[in-house]
Parts: structure tokens; C-alpha cells; sequence
């Protein structure tokens, strides 16, 4: 289950992939502590909205520098 929420991420279904690590979570098993930031990293990127796929590509990185910020700014 908490692959198939690595793999819901990298396909920009943030809400699939919410689930599947909240599923995870709930079973307290060896990746609960992984899932729970995986989580987390989720619940913040549905909170920001990203609306276009580079947004949601810009969102998975963990830190963005001045050319990320650029294309977002380009692109709106």
C-alpha cells in the first residue's frame, strides 16, 4: 500500500496517494513513520492547490530555487 501511494505521488494523483498512506498509517506496520511524513508532504501540496502540471512537478521538490519560482510566475 505504501508504494502504491510512492506511485499515486509521482503521478500527481495527490488524493490517491493521500489515502493510501493514511491506509498505511491506520495499519501501524513497518511504514507508518515513512507514510506519516509521505502524508504530510500530501496534505501540504492539496492545501496549496497546484493547478497545472508544472505546478504539481514544482511541488514535489523539496526545496525551490529562483528559476522554479520564475516558471511559476511565467506561467500565471
Amino acid at each position: 500500500m505504501f508504494y502504491l501511494g510512492i506511485a499515486h505521488k509521482e503521478a500527481y494523483a495527490f488524493g490517491d496517494a493521500a489515502n493510501a498512506f493514511s491506509k498505511v498509517i491506520a495499519l501501524k506496520g513497518d511504514y507508518a513513520k515513512e507514510a506519516n511524513d509521505e502524508w504530510e508532504l500530501m496534505q501540504k501540496i492539496q492545501r496549496a492547490a497546484p493547478g497545472t502540471k508544472i505546478g504539481m512537478k514544482i511541488a514535489l521538490i523539496p526545496e525551490i530555487d529562483r528559476a522554479d519560482l520564475a516558471v511559476l510566475f511565467i506561467e500565471n
